[in-house]
């Protein structure tokens, strides 16, 4: 599947995408964190008139380009099966066929819950935060 708006060349004014890890630990409220790129002179306008009223920080093009931005994404070989299965399969069902409660899964849940209960999370995600924005 090749998207043409995977480019720097868009129609809209800005773009707007989740972002995991900015680097700026003090945006980092647990809430996330909106990434917003901005294309026009329209876009900026915009930007810059609601600028009061919101948290922001200037952040690289560069760093927030994943691989969906420069690679062309492979569409997956069960995706009209997926569809299929989701109009016709009971909510339940389908969740359980595409989306299973593993025992990895289970242990993931666990080991996050641990975690919060020792106060352990906002320490390994500022360690995170170190590694990845060397």
């Amino acid at each position: 599947m090749s998207c043409s708006y995977q480019t720097q060349e868009r129609v809209g004014d800005f773009t707007l995408g989740d972002i995991w890890e900015t680097g700026h630990t003090e945006l980092d409220d647990n809430k996330g964190s909106t990434l917003v790129h901005v294309w026009t002179e329209k876009g900026k306008t915009f930007l810059d008139s609601i600028k009061p009223n919101i948290r922001s920080i200037e952040y690289p093009i560069e760093k927030s380009r994943g691989a969906e931005r420069t690679n062309t994404l492979k569409v997956q070989p069960n995706r009209e099966k997926l569809f299929e299965d989701a109009n016709n399969m009971v909510a339940e069902a389908f969740i359980a066929k595409y989306a299973p409660y593993t025992a990895k899964v289970r242990m993931k849940q666990f080991g996050r819950y641990v975690m919060w209960k020792l106060h352990l999370h906002n320490m390994v995600r500022h360690v995170k935060h170190l590694l990845i924005h060397r």
